[in-house]
């Protein structure tokens, strides 16, 4: 199986990149395939512009977001690997969401309304400063509402409470584990 692995965060040192990597390390050891985009590596602009907002009409969409798509058909599986920042993914993660999960790529609308068009396996590796793990609905379902909106109905999640600069290092250790442990879910 592919799996299309998206991380968003800024610093390349940070733990969900550590995470990352050792998610996709052992989707590789186990036999799968992977794919692994860092959207600040990439320089993905996440910001919608006027005329591409008007040729979702017409379903054109921009090159880059013409590329992600098609990375996207290629997988069975969508890990969306990111921190939770002020309850939500940086903008950077919302604004892939919104520029690559368009109108007659990721869901169209028919006599019974909004149809989802991608079948697949997702997961969300989070990280959250917050130890409260009572939050999980208002950090994780927007994102898990999107993905479904799309057609995904397998959503896993692997969120670390309480990972913020200067947690302690077993939380980190933990979140690296879980991580590896997340990875055989996908292959």
């Amino acid at each position: 199986m592919r799996t299309l692995l998206i991380v968003a965060h800024p610093r390349p040192g940070a733990l969900i990149h550590a995470m990352a990597q050792r998610f996709a390390r052992k989707v590789e050891q186990l036999g799968g395939e992977l794919e692994l985009v860092d959207l600040y590596r990439d320089g993905f602009d996440p910001v919608v512009r006027v005329d591409e907002y008007d040729g979702w009409r017409s379903q054109e969409v921009p090159e880059d977001v013409a590329a992600y798509q098609s990375r996207l058909k290629q997988a069975q599986n969508l890990v969306l690997a990111y921190p939770v920042w002020w309850a939500t993914p940086p903008a950077i993660m919302q604004g892939w969401l919104q520029r690559v999960m368009t109108h007659g790529f990721a869901f169209s609308f028919g006599e019974k309304g909004a149809q989802g068009h991608l079948q697949l396996k997702a997961g969300l590796l989070v990280n959250v400063g917050s130890p409260d793990d009572t939050l999980a609905a208002e950090y994780l379902e927007p994102i898990q509402g999107v993905l479904k909106y799309c057609g995904v109905e397998d959503i896993r999640t692997c969120v670390n409470w309480g990972i913020y600069p200067g947690a302690d290092g077993g939380k980190a250790k933990r979140a690296l584990r879980m991580a590896e442990e997340f990875a055989v879910e996908f292959v």
